[in-house]
């Protein structure tokens, strides 16, 4: 062990070794180890994303040997490029954003290992109509203005400006900051999502209603400093469970079927940095038309009888939209 330069780190102090190990570097390259890397940012559907599967020896050093890799993913929806000839890198595409699972599958000589990998497909909002843009858009208002040059914060969030934005300088570890948009009409919303800024790590809730009157006559009454908490009686708000969120970063949530709604709810569930800052707030979907009846769902009691007996027919009409209406008459015949 030779010492060659004195790092002049003080004059008291001079070249110390305090420990000399050496350790038995045996099948050092042995395969033992698969390792995922992503390139880029996030992804989201419709776009595609290099993934490299590395492999490591004991020591944490690539294996540069010839090894046969297989990727997999837990949904046929993703799809999976062939990868070129002796290459560790493979393509990977997605339709609808949602969270999957890859797998990948290494041989090298006689060792075979499996390794997984979680792949995160946000929702694309490129060339989506976006529905909430330029809507009426109402909010908490920080009563303390000191810490912000602007006096009316909400009124500075112009949707479908990403240049202006919403922050609201909440509790440290709270979540009680929210906006609600009015989309003006009742529109079948098929998703919602956020465009957070700076310092907006945490947690957030989406969702929606029809009727928002009540809430936002208690707004008027209450001021500027309305907390959502404070009003225990917002019934027919439909809400998501708490979703992760990161600064810089849009969070969106898709609905499994279109709901109808006319206000759009985007509020906080936990802050901990303290001022998150909604940038922009997505939404889509297609005005609601009349419903009108497209389709009957027929079920039985039971579907196997004998002379004799009876067996009770139940009929559901649909609208275009999937939802039952009811007063529809319906009659049977065999």
């Amino acid at each position: 062990v030779y010492a060659n330069e004195y790092n002049n780190f003080g004059a008291n102090y001079g070249m110390r070794i305090f420990e000399i190990r050496l350790a038995n570097i045996e099948g050092q390259n042995e395969f033992s180890e698969i390792k995922f890397s992503q390139e880029g940012n996030a992804m989201t559907n419709g776009d595609a994303a290099t993934i490299t599967v590395t492999l490591l020896n004991k020591v944490g050093g690539v294996i540069e040997a010839d090894a046969d890799i297989r990727l997999t993913c837990d949904d046929e929806s993703v799809v999976i490029a062939e990868k070129e000839d002796a290459t560790n890198v493979f393509t990977v595409s997605a339709t609808t954003s949602g969270s999957y699972t890859l797998k990948a599958e290494a041989t090298v000589g006689e060792i075979t290992l499996t390794a997984t990998y979680d792949l995160s497909v946000a929702y694309n909002w490129r060339g989506v109509e976006n529905i909430a843009a330029n809507k009426d858009i109402r909010g908490r208002l920080n009563a303390n203005t000191e810490q912000y040059p602007v006096n009316n914060p909400v009124a500075n969030a112009i949707d479908g400006n990403l240049e202006t934005y919403y922050q609201y300088n909440g509790e440290w570890g709270g979540g009680d900051s929210w906006l609600v948009v009015d989309l003006g009409d009742e529109y079948m919303v098929e998703a919602i999502g956020a465009a957070y800024g700076e310092t907006s790590n945490g947690k957030c809730v989406f969702g929606y209603a029809t009727d928002a009157t009540a809430i936002l006559n208690k707004i008027d009454a209450d001021g500027t400093d309305f907390r959502w908490t404070d009003f225990t009686e917002n019934t027919g708000w439909e809400e998501t469970n708490q979703l992760e969120r990161s600064s810089n970063a849009t969070v969106t949530y898709e609905y499994a079927a279109p709901v109808v709604a006319r206000y759009i709810l985007v509020r906080d569930a936990d802050n901990p940095q303290g001022r998150p800052c909604v940038n922009e707030i997505y939404v889509k979907g297609e005005v609601r038309s009349t419903p009108v009846a497209t389709a009957i769902e027929l079920s039985a009691s039971d579907n196997h009888v004998v002379t004799g007996t009876e067996v009770a027919l139940t009929a559901v009409v649909k609208d275009q939209y999937g939802a039952e209406m009811t007063g529809e008459t319906v009659s049977f015949s065999c």
